[in-house]
């Protein structure tokens, strides 16, 4: 049947009684037949809002059921009960049905107002750690965000949330939700670190044991010899100079026109060493050694601020060399160490000496005639590397991964963090909220320290050689790579794996 222009389903019997009437006046024969007077009556069914046009059923007398939906009047209805039964509308809660008794000649209303519906939707990021992980969530109701969240009351509804890049990881991929009513709906967004990629590499003559970068050039300290390296182009490296050093070239660090190497001499049964080298690199295609000074031991690092270079010397400590006249480095101060000096960092009045066997040594060489120990904690591995930002430092513990240490009080180091790595740490830069290690065979580990109680390794790279040192500028990291020279490696690239 059709009601008012709408279809309804219905089926239903119906009975008639047909009455014969005896007209006055007539013969015996003559009668007409009359309908009974109406007893119908008539149904409105109105739902809200019109706009969802909500379907329904309705049932009454004689097994009558007729079915539609929204906004509908039905005339002619038999007198009986009825009862409408509301049927569900997504993102409505669906209402309760109604019974009621339809009279002759009475008009009855089944009226409803559905209601939207709420339910829950959760942000679930991951690693935790990661800040700047922004959201937006679009839908019924727009909202945005950071990190984890717990967003309750919501209307229902289809929803999509988009999460924003985050720099040196891949970005999560968007996604389209459908929230129902009293449910609970979660977006999980996995920030994965996008692994550095080696952009470009350049074999050296010898074995690359450290690397420092100033510039467009990399100084690599190549075991018999420095080596030159123009990185101006990151993808094509290129050895534009080199000079050969007389013993064995294992620390390296550039500074203004000078590159200043840290050598020894394993040739030599009594393990002497030739300290010291300072190298003119002003030209970079024809560097040339100005000046140079013998230690007692045998140079193993080296680090320079200001004036001074500070060498870290095996056997025999630190010693403290001033360099302000670089064809005449000479040694002004010195200071034995309980292990072996391995490797040196250098902030403010203090240089942290990586001792291997014995950890960090902290010491004060704010006179530089005098340096003094102040301070020191053993690691649990062989501190072989070293750097400083703030008021941490970071140690290349070998077996033992990283080890950040916190030296806000030089006197009483104390070991905040540390995470292992996979092989063995023999160097550390940090750059930002990131530590570099050298990983021996396990090339580049990249470590999170943004939380230096907790660092975590986000992302790695494995290099065909032996990782010994390492160096950042920029959006790249330089490995010096032993037998297979430096490898050139993109940091920065959050799209690539």
């Amino acid at each position: 049947e059709v009601y008012h222009g709408r279809d309804i389903y219905a089926s239903y019997s119906w009975d008639i009684t047909l009455v014969w009437i005896v007209v006055a006046g007539c013969g015996e024969d003559e009668s007409v037949v009359s309908a009974e007077p109406d007893k119908t009556g008539t149904i409105v069914i109105d739902p809200e809002p019109n706009s969802i046009d909500a379907p329904w059923e309705l049932s009454g007398p004689n097994s009558y059921i007729a079915s539609s939906s929204g906004d509908t009047t039905m005339t002619s209805m038999e007198p009986g009960e009825y009862r409408l039964t509301w049927e569900k509308v997504n993102g409505y809660l669906t209402p309760s049905g109604d019974t009621i008794t339809l009279a002759s000649n009475e008009v009855i209303t089944f009226s409803v107002t559905y209601v939207r519906g709420t339910g829950m939707i959760v942000m679930d990021q991951t690693p935790g750690f990661l800040s700047g992980a922004f959201w937006t969530l679009n839908g019924p109701q727009d909202r945005t965000g950071a990190g984890d969240a717990i967003l309750r009351n919501m209307p229902t509804g289809t929803y999509t949330l988009s999460w924003r890049d985050v720099s040196l990881y891949n970005t999560p991929d968007s996604e389209t939700k459908n929230l129902s009513a009293n449910d609970t709906i979660v977006f999980v967004g996995t920030y994965e670190y996008a692994n550095p990629l080696i952009t470009g590499s350049v074999d050296t003559p010898g074995q690359a044991f450290d690397v420092s970068v100033s510039g467009s050039y990399a100084y690599v300290a190549d075991w018999n010899s420095l080596q030159l390296i123009d990185i101006s182009t990151p993808s094509l490296p290129v050895i534009v100079g080199s000079v050969e050093t007389p013993g064995d070239a294992v620390g390296v660090e550039a500074s203004g026109s000078y590159a200043y190497v840290a050598e020894l001499d394993y040739s030599l049964v009594t393990e002497l060493d030739y300290g010291l080298q300072v190298v003119d690199i002003i030209r970079p295609s024809s560097p040339v050694i100005v000046g140079s000074v013998d230690t007692p031991g045998y140079g193993q690092g080296v680090a320079v601020e200001g004036s001074y270079a500070y060498v870290a010397d095996s056997q025999h400590g630190l010693h403290v060399i001033d360099i302000s006249t670089p064809s005449s480095p000479v040694i002004v101060g010195s200071v034995d160490t309980p292990g072996s000096a391995w490797g040196v960092a250098v902030s403010g009045s203090y240089a942290y000496v990586a001792d291997r066997h014995s950890g960090l040594q902290v010491v004060d060489i704010s006179a530089p005639s005098s340096p003094v120990i102040v301070g020191s904690i053993d690691t649990p591995g062989i501190a072989k590397g070293v750097a400083v930002s703030g008021s941490y430092v970071y140690i290349a513990d070998e077996g033992s991964g990283l080890q950040v240490v916190d030296v806000s009080a030089p006197s009483s180091p104390v070991i905040v963090g540390a995470v292992d790595t996979p092989g063995s740490a023999n160097d550390v830069t940090v750059s930002g909220s990131y530590a570099y290690i050298a990983d021996e065979w396990y090339g580049l580990q990249v470590v999170d320290i943004s939380a230096p109680s907790s660092p975590v390794i986000v992302g790695s790279i494995d290099t065909p050689g032996s990782a010994k040192g390492v160096a950042v500028s920029g959006s790249y990291a330089y490995v010096a790579d032993r037998t297979f020279g430096l490898h050139v490696i993109d940091i920065s690239t959050p799209f690539s794996r």
